[in-house]
């Protein structure tokens, strides 16, 4: 079981954008993600961070997955229309479905005390101040 906490952050809304990605199996950390994807909405961020995150753990695997963005938990388990981002929020869909993932997705207050949402924001703001990439 994967505990997956997932962030997106940018400076402006479009601008600097970076996702912080934390993955965690069986509550032993395995993987920090950092990483800068240029000129981005933070919607776009948010979404990018999952499925870099995705994209980090086996087939069929089971997780949960951690996000302080209810657009994202709308758009990937609610089945909320896409109105923008619809070719990133199809990619994603495809992804989940063609890898088999067990996926459970779990909404955390941002900016709390919440420390894998806290370290995966750090990550998050890390790479677009720095343009880091940390995979």
């Amino acid at each position: 079981m994967y505990d997956i906490y997932t962030d997106g952050a940018c400076s402006g809304n479009p601008g600097p954008a970076g996702v912080g990605v934390i993955i965690c199996k069986n509550k032993k950390l395995i993987a920090q993600l950092c990483v800068y994807i240029g000129e981005k909405t933070n919607n776009i961020a948010e979404l990018e961070s999952v499925r870099i995150a995705l994209n980090n753990i086996p087939k069929s695997s089971k997780a949960n997955i951690y996000s302080d963005s209810e657009y994202t938990i709308g758009m990937l388990s609610k089945n909320w229309k896409a109105k923008a981002n619809t070719a990133l929020v199809g990619d994603i869909r495809e992804l989940i479905v063609c890898n088999e993932f067990d996926l459970t997705f779990i909404k955390v207050k941002g900016h709390s005390k919440d420390k894998g949402n806290t370290a995966a924001d750090h990550l998050a703001v890390r790479a677009y101040m720095k343009k880091d990439v940390i995979l």
